[in-house]
């Protein structure tokens, strides 16, 4: 964790940085032991706060939203690969900070039919090239629906207001992955796989790009992303053991 994560057109950097209500994020800068499956190693820089993005990119435009008291709501993500340790990161700066999370829409994926089933996150793996868009295209949908949905970040808001020391913790909300991700990432790598063709990618990227430009509830205060080593991932796969996980060969976590 920690390293700059560069998209197209923006640059997203930690620094020591002064502004109206101090943000202090905590930093987490650690070693994982994939044998125990824990931190292994802390190191806690406080004070260490994410900059205020680059608006050279009409993607990468800061948002601005209403938390508690008329402040606005920080967005942030956590970016990284499959079992990078997002989640794990995720539940420490929800239940240890008290930071808002909303976890990856992962039960959306595995239960498109509600309760008579249906999982597309089953069926991309076993045959990517068939499902490959409309996974892609499943995972970005319900991915903006978690990131605009106020009525969900209020009652966050309202049940983190009474564990924060502050009310800075309240209004900053921490994302496993973006919208961005979804498509600089997984999209991308599925049109240079042969997953998409050129056609579906085409088509991808248009309404992609017109959502990103009409919502501006999806435009995001930072990134922050975890550097995992493709193998370390693979032996956390495996130790999780989630049924649609099986087949994830170590050539794919390399190319994400």
């Amino acid at each position: 964790a920690g390293q700059g994560c560069h998209w197209p057109g923006s640059e997203m950097m930690l620094s020591k940085q002064n502004r109206q209500g101090l943000l202090c994020i905590v930093f987490l800068q650690c070693l994982w032991s994939a044998e125990t499956g824990l931190f292994s190693t802390w190191r806690s820089h406080s004070q260490f706060q994410l900059t205020r993005r680059q608006r050279s990119s009409q993607h990468f435009l800061r948002l601005r939203g209403g938390g508690e008291g008329g402040q606005r709501v920080l967005k942030i993500a956590l970016e990284g690969n499959i079992a990078a340790g997002k989640s794990t990161l995720l539940r420490i700066l929800e239940d240890e900070l008290a930071y808002i999370a909303v976890p990856e829409p992962l039960s959306k994926w595995q239960q498109v039919n509600g309760s008579c089933g249906g999982n597309l996150l089953e069926l991309f793996y076993k045959d990517p090239k068939r499902w490959g868009y409309t996974f892609q295209t499943y995972a970005f949908l319900s991915r903006m629906m978690a990131q605009l949905q106020p009525s969900e970040e209020h009652k966050l808001n309202a049940r983190h207001s009474r564990l924060a020391s502050s009310a800075n913790s309240s209004n900053v909300v921490f994302f496993e992955r973006s919208v961005f991700s979804d498509r600089y990432i997984f999209a991308e790598n599925c049109a240079q796989t042969g997953l998409f063709n050129d056609v579906e990618y085409s088509i991808y990227k248009d309404w992609h790009t017109w959502l990103i430009e009409s919502f501006d509830n999806l435009r995001l205060d930072g990134i922050v992303y975890l550097r995992t080593k493709p193998e370390t991932c693979l032996e956390r796969l495996k130790k999780r053991a989630r049924s649609e996980e099986g087949g994830i060969p170590l050539e794919y976590l390399q190319e994400i």
